[in-house]
């Protein structure tokens, strides 16, 4: 009897988009999305109706933790969004580097991406990657964070 292998998962990063506002990874999603007034680049969360919604440091109750990131505009159903790969948005500022200086975090305003860690008492602190270049990071949400007290 022959072993019979099959492909799960054939992915390969190709380096930074050629182009603005597009991304991939090793999930890109068709779903409904109900709130998202940023556009390309809105830290999502997945509410309770399985529909996303954008996501907030301050929010912690109903908008963590941030799991996908838009790749397309608006509201509705089938809309992008990434779970876990590389998102190149030019109008992007990230600093690179090594240690924390690269890392992005979830904003304490809804929907945002910050390099600067959530600071107020209760928020949530949660890091969903990090800076490739100025316009480019990588999209890896972290699934534990902490309480800034």
């Amino acid at each position: 009897m022959a072993l019979q292998t099959k492909t799960v998962l054939d992915m390969n990063f190709r380096g930074e988009p050629t182009s603005n506002d597009t991304g991939e990874g090793f999930a890109l999603l068709e779903q409904t999305v109900d709130e998202n007034t940023f556009g390309i680049a809105c830290a999502l969360h997945m509410a309770a109706d399985n529909h996303w919604e954008m996501a907030s440091a301050n929010e912690t109750t109903n908008h963590m933790p941030c799991t996908g990131i838009a790749l397309t505009s608006g509201t509705g159903a089938s809309k992008t969004v990434l779970l876990i790969g590389i998102v190149r948005h030019d109008t992007w500022n990230w600093t690179t580097g090594p240690g924390i200086a690269g890392l992005i975090y979830l904003g304490e305003t809804s929907g945002v991406l910050t390099q600067t860690a959530p600071s107020d008492d209760g928020d949530m602190i949660q890091c969903v990657g990090y800076a490739l270049s100025d316009d480019m990071m990588m999209f890896n949400p972290q699934l534990h964070w902490i309480e800034h007290a």
